[in-house]
């Protein structure tokens, strides 16, 4: 049987349903492996988290502005972005393993429907 491909706005498509209505549903609905949602959605969150990684924020004063940032301001507006940027990166990881995860359990109730039929 050919393996079935598609299309950059139907992957999107799908993974906008997958996130409003769950995983499940949306492979339901649009007839797509629910595996391979998952696969879309880790390869999506990991396509996003070196991108997350990458961004830069300089901290400069506004330009109508004459003040000098305090150079301890300016460390601890360095820390919070470097917070928030773990904090995302975990949160991709997070949702990556979640995905991983759902993506195990139903293939375990998959087998055990299959078991017990």
């Amino acid at each position: 049987m050919p393996k079935k491909t598609y299309t950059a706005e139907e992957k999107e498509n799908a993974l906008r349903l997958c996130d409003e209505i769950g995983a499940k549903k949306a492979s339901e609905q649009t007839g797509i492996f629910i595996n391979t949602l998952y696969n879309w959605r880790r390869a999506k969150a990991e396509a996003i988290a070196p991108a997350a990684a990458e961004v830069e924020v300089p901290v400069v004063a506004p330009a109508a502005s004459k003040k000098r940032i305090d150079p301890s301001r300016k460390q601890a507006i360095s820390v919070q972005i470097s917070a928030k940027e773990s904090c995302t990166n975990e949160l991709v990881r997070l949702q990556i393993e979640n995905d991983t995860l759902k993506a195990q359990i139903a293939a375990m109730k998959s087998a055990l429907r299959a078991y017990t039929e």
